[in-house]
Protein backbone atom coordinates (compact mmCIF):
# COMPACT_ATOMS: atom_id res chain seq x y z
CA UNK A 1 0.00 0.00 0.00
CA UNK A 2 2.69 2.58 0.99
CA UNK A 3 4.62 1.66 -2.29
CA UNK A 4 1.09 2.16 -4.30
CA UNK A 5 0.58 5.88 -2.49
CA UNK A 6 4.86 6.50 -3.72
CA UNK A 7 3.86 5.23 -7.51
CA UNK A 8 1.02 7.89 -7.46
CA UNK A 9 2.70 10.73 -5.83
CA UNK A 10 5.28 10.46 -8.57
CA UNK A 11 2.10 10.67 -11.18
CA UNK A 12 0.60 13.35 -10.38
CA UNK A 13 1.22 16.26 -12.29
CA UNK A 14 3.80 18.77 -11.19
CA UNK A 15 1.93 21.91 -11.52
CA UNK A 16 -0.88 20.81 -8.56
CA UNK A 17 2.23 21.35 -6.45
CA UNK A 18 3.65 24.04 -8.22
CA UNK A 19 3.00 28.02 -7.09
CA UNK A 20 1.75 29.87 -10.34
CA UNK A 21 4.11 32.74 -11.43
CA UNK A 22 3.67 35.37 -14.17
CA UNK A 23 5.66 34.04 -17.09
CA UNK A 24 5.22 36.61 -19.50
CA UNK A 25 3.46 40.08 -20.01
CA UNK A 26 2.10 42.85 -22.49
CA UNK A 27 3.82 45.75 -22.42
CA UNK A 28 6.71 43.51 -21.27
CA UNK A 29 8.25 44.45 -17.50
CA UNK A 30 10.77 46.93 -17.99
CA UNK A 31 9.74 47.71 -21.27
CA UNK A 32 9.47 51.04 -22.82
CA UNK A 33 6.56 51.90 -25.24
CA UNK A 34 6.31 54.42 -27.74
CA UNK A 35 2.43 54.66 -27.52
CA UNK A 36 -0.26 54.05 -24.80
CA UNK A 37 -1.48 50.19 -24.78
CA UNK A 38 -5.04 49.77 -25.18
CA UNK A 39 -4.92 46.37 -23.24
CA UNK A 40 -2.47 44.62 -20.65
CA UNK A 41 -2.42 41.09 -20.63
CA UNK A 42 -0.42 38.50 -18.32
CA UNK A 43 0.45 34.67 -18.71
CA UNK A 44 1.05 32.65 -15.48
CA UNK A 45 2.29 29.35 -15.76
CA UNK A 46 -0.83 27.75 -14.55
CA UNK A 47 -4.30 28.31 -14.82
CA UNK A 48 -5.30 30.82 -11.99
CA UNK A 49 -8.58 31.25 -10.46
CA UNK A 50 -11.32 33.99 -12.40
CA UNK A 51 -11.51 36.15 -9.50
CA UNK A 52 -7.71 37.03 -10.16
CA UNK A 53 -7.24 40.67 -11.14
CA UNK A 54 -4.94 43.75 -10.97
CA UNK A 55 -4.59 47.46 -10.70
CA UNK A 56 -2.94 49.63 -12.85
CA UNK A 57 -1.08 52.56 -10.50
CA UNK A 58 0.95 55.83 -12.55
CA UNK A 59 4.45 57.42 -10.64
CA UNK A 60 1.99 59.37 -8.48
CA UNK A 61 0.46 56.61 -6.85
CA UNK A 62 -2.87 57.11 -8.77
CA UNK A 63 -4.88 54.04 -9.95
CA UNK A 64 -5.61 54.34 -13.99
CA UNK A 65 -9.24 52.94 -14.85
CA UNK A 66 -8.80 49.52 -16.76
CA UNK A 67 -12.07 47.73 -17.82
CA UNK A 68 -13.72 44.37 -18.11
CA UNK A 69 -10.56 42.75 -16.66
CA UNK A 70 -11.28 38.91 -17.59
CA UNK A 71 -9.37 35.35 -17.14
CA UNK A 72 -9.04 32.95 -19.58
CA UNK A 73 -7.52 29.69 -18.38
CA UNK A 74 -3.45 31.12 -18.05
CA UNK A 75 -3.94 34.84 -19.01
CA UNK A 76 -5.12 37.70 -16.93
CA UNK A 77 -6.22 41.08 -19.38
CA UNK A 78 -7.78 44.29 -18.89
CA UNK A 79 -8.28 47.22 -21.34
CA UNK A 80 -6.81 50.49 -20.42
CA UNK A 81 -9.73 52.95 -21.16
CA UNK A 82 -7.98 56.11 -21.74
CA UNK A 83 -4.94 57.13 -23.10
CA UNK A 84 -1.92 57.30 -20.50
CA UNK A 85 0.34 60.20 -20.02
CA UNK A 86 4.42 59.45 -20.33
CA UNK A 87 5.58 58.34 -17.72
CA UNK A 88 5.92 55.12 -15.64
CA UNK A 89 3.23 53.04 -14.77
CA UNK A 90 2.71 49.92 -12.24
CA UNK A 91 0.82 46.53 -12.86
CA UNK A 92 0.01 45.22 -9.30
CA UNK A 93 -1.73 41.45 -9.72
CA UNK A 94 -3.49 39.30 -7.44
CA UNK A 95 -4.30 35.94 -8.60
CA UNK A 96 -5.15 32.63 -6.98
CA UNK A 97 -3.14 30.12 -7.98
CA UNK A 98 -3.84 26.93 -9.22
CA UNK A 99 -2.91 25.50 -5.54
CA UNK A 100 -5.53 27.79 -4.43
CA UNK A 101 -3.26 29.94 -2.91
CA UNK A 102 -3.43 34.14 -3.15
CA UNK A 103 -0.37 35.12 -4.81
CA UNK A 104 0.21 38.87 -5.55
CA UNK A 105 3.08 41.00 -7.66
CA UNK A 106 4.06 43.69 -9.59
CA UNK A 107 6.02 44.86 -12.87
CA UNK A 108 6.13 48.35 -14.07
CA UNK A 109 6.75 49.45 -17.82
CA UNK A 110 7.09 53.29 -19.81
CA UNK A 111 5.36 55.33 -21.68
CA UNK A 112 7.00 57.10 -23.77
CA UNK A 113 4.95 58.51 -26.72
CA UNK A 114 6.57 61.34 -28.76
CA UNK A 115 4.57 64.77 -28.33
CA UNK A 116 2.39 65.80 -30.80
CA UNK A 117 3.74 68.74 -32.12
CA UNK A 118 1.85 72.49 -31.98
CA UNK A 119 -0.57 72.84 -34.47
CA UNK A 120 -0.92 76.37 -36.32
CA UNK A 121 -4.89 76.02 -36.70
CA UNK A 122 -5.60 79.11 -34.41
CA UNK A 123 -3.26 81.44 -36.39
CA UNK A 124 -5.17 81.25 -39.83
CA UNK A 125 -8.74 81.26 -37.56
CA UNK A 126 -7.58 84.77 -36.37
CA UNK A 127 -6.95 85.77 -39.54
CA UNK A 128 -9.60 84.64 -41.48
CA UNK A 129 -11.61 87.00 -38.56
CA UNK A 130 -9.42 89.87 -38.67
CA UNK A 131 -10.46 90.53 -42.47
CA UNK A 132 -13.99 90.27 -41.73
CA UNK A 133 -13.23 93.37 -39.22
CA UNK A 134 -11.20 94.92 -41.92
CA UNK A 135 -13.67 94.62 -44.46
CA UNK A 136 -16.73 96.09 -42.17
CA UNK A 137 -15.78 99.76 -42.57
CA UNK A 138 -14.69 99.33 -46.04
CA UNK A 139 -18.63 100.17 -47.71
CA UNK A 140 -18.92 103.09 -45.26
CA UNK A 141 -15.66 104.68 -46.64
CA UNK A 142 -17.16 103.58 -50.07
CA UNK A 143 -20.03 105.58 -49.03
CA UNK A 144 -18.87 108.58 -48.13
CA UNK A 145 -17.49 109.43 -51.66
CA UNK A 146 -20.03 108.51 -53.38
CA UNK A 147 -21.88 111.07 -51.30
CA UNK A 148 -19.53 113.71 -52.16
CA UNK A 149 -19.11 112.74 -55.89
CA UNK A 150 -23.01 113.62 -55.89
CA UNK A 151 -22.80 116.58 -54.35
CA UNK A 152 -19.61 117.82 -56.82
CA UNK A 153 -21.52 116.21 -60.09
CA UNK A 154 -24.80 118.24 -58.63
CA UNK A 155 -22.48 121.35 -57.93
CA UNK A 156 -20.37 121.49 -61.00
CA UNK A 157 -23.98 121.31 -62.68
CA UNK A 158 -25.48 124.35 -61.03
CA UNK A 159 -22.33 126.13 -61.50
CA UNK A 160 -22.93 125.19 -65.92
CA UNK A 161 -26.27 126.50 -65.69
CA UNK A 162 -25.13 129.85 -64.43
CA UNK A 163 -22.73 130.02 -66.45
CA UNK A 164 -24.75 129.54 -69.49
CA UNK A 165 -27.29 131.92 -68.00
CA UNK A 166 -24.58 134.44 -67.54
CA UNK A 167 -23.18 133.87 -71.21
CA UNK A 168 -27.00 134.21 -72.60
CA UNK A 169 -27.65 137.50 -70.48
CA UNK A 170 -23.99 139.21 -72.01
CA UNK A 171 -24.89 138.38 -75.50
CA UNK A 172 -27.73 141.11 -75.74
CA UNK A 173 -25.61 143.89 -74.60
CA UNK A 174 -22.25 142.47 -77.13
CA UNK A 175 -25.45 142.46 -80.06
CA UNK A 176 -26.41 146.27 -79.04
CA UNK A 177 -22.39 147.62 -78.14
CA UNK A 178 -21.24 146.27 -81.93
CA UNK A 179 -24.51 147.68 -83.72
CA UNK A 180 -23.52 150.86 -81.61
CA UNK A 181 -20.33 150.90 -82.28
CA UNK A 182 -21.40 150.27 -86.38
CA UNK A 183 -23.58 153.13 -85.89
CA UNK A 184 -21.06 155.63 -84.88
CA UNK A 185 -18.86 155.02 -87.34
CA UNK A 186 -21.51 154.92 -89.47
CA UNK A 187 -22.55 158.30 -88.85
CA UNK A 188 -18.56 159.49 -88.83
CA UNK A 189 -18.26 158.62 -92.53
CA UNK A 190 -21.46 160.12 -93.57
CA UNK A 191 -20.00 163.39 -92.34
CA UNK A 192 -16.76 163.45 -94.41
Amino acid sequence: MMLLCCVLFMLMPVQVFAHSKLTESTPAADETIAESPTQISMKYNTTISSVSTFTLVNEAGEVQQVDNISVNHDELTGEVSSPLANGVYTVEWNIIGADGHPIEGNYSFTVQAAEPEPTAAVEPETDAVEPEETATPTPDTDVEPEETNAADSNQQVTEQTEAADNSTNVWPYVVIGILIVAAVAFAMRKRK
